[in-house]
């Protein structure tokens, strides 16, 4: 617990993520999955009383019970190494880089996901199709092991989500993702920038910063 512990600001939400939790399978080859999981605390810390609410999951029923419980697809998510607060102050932004071979995942969800209105959670690969010919990633490549967003990144004022890829490419790669404007369950991935020499580990962590204050 506590692999990434990260706060939305003064008087808001933290969020808190142990990226090696696990609980018991019924498969007989794979007798625990390593799903990971996260919390949503209040400024208090607390959680709410609504489990719903405040225990995030990234590989969840839907995702274990469509798929074959193995490290193709869903049984060692290992999500929370990368998690933050998007930056339109209304998701969360949680990567599961175990997904999918470990070619790995970011999945961005509303903070207040009880609302009855609440636009449905949307993840790379598309939560509809769990599809990773999507993800133009190569296996092993560990996409959500790190995760920022900016509002100005590719479009003024249109939320970009950020995520590292540390080991794609043999040098390390970040993701720039959007919503898919078709598919309403999809984050789609606009563009990927990879790193300067093998090994390098680019992406292993990311920042977005408006360093000349332009928005």
């Amino acid at each position: 617990m506590g692999v990434k512990v990260t706060s939305q600001g003064p008087g808001k939400n933290v969020l808190a993520c142990a990226h090696r939790y696990q609980e018991g399978s019924s498969s007989r080859y794979v007798p625990h999955v390593l799903t990971g999981q996260c919390y949503l605390l209040g400024d208090d810390l607390r959680v709410g009383e609504e489990e719903r609410r405040w225990r995030r999951v990234v590989c969840d029923f839907e995702h274990l019970s469509r798929r074959q419980k193995d490290h193709e697809w869903f049984a060692y998510c290992q999500q929370g190494h990368g998690a933050s607060f998007a930056k339109d102050n209304t998701s969360l932004l949680i990567g599961a880089p175990g997904a999918y071979q470990w070619k790995g995942i970011v999945r961005m969800e509303r903070l207040d996901d009880l609302d009855f209105d609440s636009e449905e959670p949307r993840e790379t690969g598309d939560i509809e199709q769990f599809n990773h010919k999507l993800i133009p990633l190569q296996r092993n490549s560990y996409l959500g092991f790190s995760v920022d967003s900016g509002m100005a990144l590719l479009k003024q004022g249109e939320l970009t989500i950020v995520s590292g890829a540390p080991r794609g490419g043999y040098s390390g790669q970040v993701a720039f993702l959007k919503t898919d404007p078709v598919a309403r369950r999809n984050l789609s991935v606009e563009l990927v920038l990879s790193g300067p020499g093998l090994a390098s580990s680019f992406g292993y962590d990311v920042a977005v910063l408006d360093l000349n204050n332009d928005g």
